[in-house]
């Protein structure tokens, strides 16, 4: 809502300032017109996800990489097949180990989802901690 808010106010503004550098009498006044509709068009810009792309060029050529990184890095993630995600995760994960968290109304899935994992340990809001290993608040 924000975005749409701001994208409209920054295309209204570009649009009314470039009026502005036509219609102004005074040259120098149109200079200064035709320099907000820039700063408008930068916002646009920025808002459409430009700046993200230029502030990633930036970071590579600080660190010494070379510019056509992302060109090659976008090919290689696009090389990777599902077979090969799976076979990564076949290797790295083991699912005998892993824990799965499911957030929500326990009434409504909690049956399905205990037949499926018999060991199914539900821990109620109350008891919730987020930032301990275990889930659990500590007991006092």
């Amino acid at each position: 809502m924000i975005a749409t808010i701001a994208f409209c106010l920054f295309a209204t503004l570009t649009i009314a300032s470039a009026v502005a550098v036509i219609f102004a009498r005074n040259p120098v006044h149109s200079v200064l017109w035709l320099i907000v509709a820039f700063f408008n068009a930068a916002g646009l810009m920025l808002l459409l996800g430009v700046g993200n792309t230029l502030f990633a060029l930036g970071d590579l050529a600080l660190y010494g990489v070379p510019l056509d990184e992302i060109t090659r890095y976008t090919a290689s993630v696009e090389a990777v097949g599902p077979a090969q995600v799976q076979a990564f995760a076949v290797r790295m994960f083991d699912p005998a180990s892993a824990s799965v968290i499911v957030a929500g109304d326990a009434k409504t899935f909690g049956e399905a989802l205990k037949a499926k994992r018999p060991d199914l340990e539900v821990i109620p809001i109350g008891e919730l901690d987020l930032d301990s290993p275990t889930l659990r608040k500590a007991q006092n």
